[in-house]
């Protein structure tokens, strides 16, 4: 196979931000277009059942995100007599005899067959592995990688070689040169032109503040702060889409940096692509809470015509006493009142 197609399986209540930084982990090792979850992907106007039943028949496992509240929410579906769309994904992988890769997150417990329905009782023979969302969270998932392709007979191909980058759409400025060996360049020089870079970004000097964020990619191909800052120049000068392409490159460095989930989600937001922009933004409050995130999730949902979900979020960046050039608590109180008077 080129790349594994992969089908994520999992229940919203079950730390959705989590499973978010599950999903990016995978969509930069294997590509946006090899792994499925629900709400990323469903058109409209279909039966999610049949959709679901279709895709797996084309993806080549499906992983089964375990949380605290898997168990729980499997018994109060076949007590209400509701239709389980997790179960049925699970009943399907295995009618269609795709692998299911059982993921418990943050020290759940994988149910004891004496648990789980006669259907599922299967899933019970396979070793789950684990993942916490803490320090141990890089190796882990690692290692849960590396052991995901080994059962799915996968090698990965080798890395490609020394290459002229340039994103799409992008100006000449944008080249830069990646290097397997960058030059020997101190990292208090890249401090100090990064440095540089944010303060001809803030003056406004957009053109500068590429040009230095290029000659920062020249020495150091692998520096994720210099893609993030690239990815501000591009949002401010209406480059949408390059702003984004640097963010892929900015988290697949550091899947941790809430900074440019959040720049992502501004240009997201500058191309319309609002569910997009919710999710990087949510996942970014999974990393950090902060008011300015609560602001950015707020205007991205009143765009979305959200009014009830930009009100708590508006309430949110109050209640964290907010203050930025974003916007003020003041202008939060004002959407407040706007918004409610919409929902009359």
């Amino acid at each position: 196979m080129t790349q594994p197609k992969i089908f994520i399986s999992y229940r919203q209540a079950d730390n959705r931000p989590f499973v978010l930084r599950i999903r990016d982990w995978l969509i930069q090792r294997y590509g946006r277009d090899n792994v499925f979850m629900d709400f990323d992907n469903l058109p409209p106007f279909v039966r999610f059942e049949d959709y679901i039943k279709e895709h797996i028949a084309k993806v080549d496992a499906v992983i089964m995100i375990v949380g605290d509240k898997w168990l729980e929410m499997l018994r109060q579906k076949e007590a209400d007599e509701d239709r389980d769309f997790v179960r049925i994904e699970l009943q399907t992988a295995m009618q269609q005899r795709k692998p299911v890769l059982p993921i418990c997150i943050n020290n759940a417990p994988f149910p004891a067959r004496r648990d789980m329905p006669p259907d599922l009782k299967p899933l019970c023979d396979i070793n789950a592995a684990i993942l916490s969302d803490g320090r141990s969270f890089y190796d882990e998932i690692e290692r849960t990688i590396h052991a995901m392709e080994q059962a799915l007979h996968f090698t990965p191909p080798p890395p490609p070689p020394a290459q002229t980058y340039q994103p799409a759409h992008a100006n000449t400025a944008s080249n830069y040169h990646v290097s397997p060996t960058p030059p020997a360049v101190s990292r208090e020089v890249l401090q100090d032109l990064l440095k540089r870079a944010r303060e001809a970004s803030t003056a406004q000097k957009y053109d500068e503040s590429l040009i230095l964020c290029n000659q920062i990619l020249q020495f150091d191909p692998n520096y994720a702060e210099a893609y993030a800052q690239r990815a501000v120049n591009y949002y401010y000068t209406w480059k949408s889409n390059e702003a984004v392409e640097d963010c892929d490159r900015a988290i697949a460095l550091n899947p941790v940096d809430n900074f440019s989930y959040n720049v992502r989600a501004w240009a997201y937001y500058q191309l319309g692509k609002y569910a997009n922009a919710i999710s990087d933004a949510t996942i970014s409050l999974g990393i950090k809470q902060s008011a300015n995130t609560y602001w950015l999730r707020g205007i991205i949902y009143e765009a979305d015509k959200r009014y009830q979900n930009a009100i708590d979020d508006f309430q949110r960046y109050i209640d964290l006493n907010g203050d930025s050039a974003a916007g003020s608590i003041a202008d939060a109180r004002k959407k407040i009142t706007e918004l409610q008077k919409k929902l009359k």
